[in-house]
């Protein structure tokens, strides 16, 4: 029973070892998700975010009713039905996307999440200034208070 349970989440995860599997499933520090939905979501004063529920700029390329064209005409942005499913893909995507590989082997070791922040250099065309950006929110708006909160399992019944 256990080891078909393993063989699932392998498989679900598209994985040959549980070590490369909790590479993948640890937390995103919430410092970390927060300061890049203020920054993505213009501290939710986008378009994008407004009318599409999009928190972290993130991308599409498929030109379907999920999408919503930038104003330069040459990106599009997913629209998510609800917040929830944009913090899922933005979740999904971090613990999966080839870009943040180094991202996730560093998460595995490292706490701090102004250390682990230099990893998201690919998240944005605009490399080390935005890991800097991300960084300076966590700082001056004390985001690391965060990291450490957790729901009270009563509120999960």
């Amino acid at each position: 029973e256990e080891r078909d349970y393993v063989e699932r989440i392998l498989s679900r995860c598209r994985e040959d070892s549980l070590e490369s599997v909790l590479l993948k499933v640890n937390p995103v520090p919430p410092s970390i998700a927060l300061a890049q939905a203020a920054v993505e979501s213009g501290w939710g004063t986008s378009r994008f975010f407004v009318e599409g529920n999009n928190l972290f700029g993130m991308w599409t390329f498929r030109g379907d009713d999920d999408a919503m064209l930038a104003g330069n005409g040459k990106v599009l942005l997913r629209r998510f039905s609800s917040l929830l499913d944009s913090v899922r893909n933005y979740l999904y995507t971090v613990n999966v996307g080839w870009a943040y590989r180094d991202f996730r082997k560093a998460r595995h070791r490292e706490r701090d999440p102004l250390k682990l922040s230099r990893f998201l250099n690919l998240y944005s065309v605009e490399r080390d200034r935005y890991v800097r950006k991300i960084r300076r929110i966590i700082r001056e708006n004390n985001l690391v208070r965060f990291d450490l909160c957790s729901l009270d399992p009563d509120y999960l019944r």
